[in-house]
């Protein structure tokens, strides 16, 4: 706590040279309630407050946004800084030092080139993305000629998912194989150096004619693989980060009235989770995700479909990865405003074939006020296995009450 207030502090005094005292103060003041439907305890008591300060001046511009977070009307403040980065503007290129988020990729709801910043797991991919997106220390360059950007990212440090706690409804299951192995995390904790930083690039344009970005990065997975070994008393599961090499790139194009996306990324010799102890517990393999999405519009609606695959090369039974050779999830996407705009509803839906599971998402958003929303909504988990269908039994409402400024 005492480092984020510092930042401020000296980015409020920071603002005396570069910038020009141009103040802007925007965020907003929200409670967060969800009930689980199986026994109505629960799910999430939570109010927080959004500050963004953004001080500009003809050189760049200061941005800091913490985050107090209060949950279960307890008396203990968690505070965060989700971003804080300087912007400084020159004639052809802009830098952005600090802690920011990067976003690639022009798919929705899912992640498959968007996998520079790390993901907030702790309530599954239940909230917006832009609240799950981690910042991240980084240095990043936007170069610019004519109607294309070449952005570079330099992230000097590691850092990882964050994961939900054990004992959290969210918890993810553990393989049947391992639950009564023993576990050692000595590798879950990543030294801070060069050796383990990572970089990216993107070349991007926006056009009449096409909208594409090209991408290729060293990375690292943002969540662990487990090594598999044998001990003196059983298996011993170690989980450990792997580098990620991938390439990849986006694009959205309008034909005739309708938006059509798609995005594509080969990971190389990606790290892949077996239940062979001869190979450890892991395999590389080239591992090929891809998405194609159409947006329309029928008497008003908006509506989008997306079909994401995820395609395993060399795929070998022997090898015992425990995943599907090919995975396919489709995504429904419906929404729509009404009362002069006031209200937006709408249906976002996951289903996965192989596993014929689905989350369904929906949401109701009612401005009462200019800055005054209320908030409703609904996530139904269908399925008894898969990566939905283990939540079954957490099929929850929600209500949400948020004053922005």
């Amino acid at each position: 706590m005492k480092k984020i207030l510092l930042l401020i502090s000296l980015g409020l005094l920071f603002t005396q040279g570069v910038f020009a005292n141009q103040l802007e103060t925007t965020g907003y003041l929200q409670n967060y309630t969800g009930v689980l439907l199986q026994n109505g305890d629960y799910s999430i008591l939570q109010n927080s407050f959004n500050l963004n300060l953004d001080y500009s001046g003809d050189k760049g511009k200061l941005h800091i946004n913490p985050i107090l977070y209060n949950y279960n009307s307890e008396s203990n403040i968690d505070l965060k800084l989700k971003e804080g980065y300087i912007d400084l503007y020159f004639e052809n290129f802009d830098l952005r030092i600090g802690k920011q988020q990067i976003i690639f990729g022009k798919a929705d709801g899912v992640f498959i080139t968007d996998v520079i910043s790390p993901k907030d797991l702790t309530e599954f991919i239940l909230p917006d993305f832009d609240e799950i997106r981690i910042g991240v220390n980084a240095a990043k360059l936007d170069y610019y000629f004519g109607d294309t950007t070449v952005e570079t990212v330099f992230i000097p440090d590691f850092q990882g998912d964050i994961l939900p706690a054990s004992n959290s409804i969210w918890a993810i299951k553990k393989p049947q194989e391992f639950e009564n192995a023993t576990m050692d995390l000595s590798k879950m904790s990543m030294k801070n150096n060069l050796k383990n930083s990572s970089f990216a690039i993107k070349i991007s344009s926006i056009n009449d004619f096409l909208d594409y970005e090209l991408i290729s990065g060293y990375l690292w997975n943002s969540t662990p693989v487990n090594n598999i070994s044998k001990g003196s008393s059983g298996l011993v599961v170690q989980p450990e980060y792997y580098r990620n090499k991938i390439i990849g790139g986006s694009f959205s194009k309008s034909v005739a009235g309708l938006i059509l996306r798609g995005e594509g990324a080969l990971y190389i010799d990606k790290a892949l989770q077996t239940k062979n102890i001869l190979n450890e517990g892991v395999v590389k393999k080239n591992d090929l995700n891809y998405m194609i999405g159409i947006d329309y519009n029928i008497l008003g609606v908006n509506l989008s479909n997306q079909i994401i695959q995820e395609y395993i090369l060399d795929y070998k039974d022997e090898d015992e990865v425990m995943q599907d050779k090919l995975k396919t999830t489709l995504t429904l996407n419906i929404n729509d405003k009404f009362l002069r705009d006031t209200l937006f509803c709408q249906l976002f839906a996951y289903y996965n074939v192989e596993t014929k599971d689905a989350l369904i998402k929906t949401k109701v958003d009612y401005s009462l006020f200019d800055g005054f929303n209320i908030i409703g909504g609904g996530d139904i988990f269908v399925g008894d296995s898969g990566p939905f269908g283990q939540f079954d039994n957490n099929d929850m409402i929600y209500t949400k009450v948020k004053y922005s400024f």
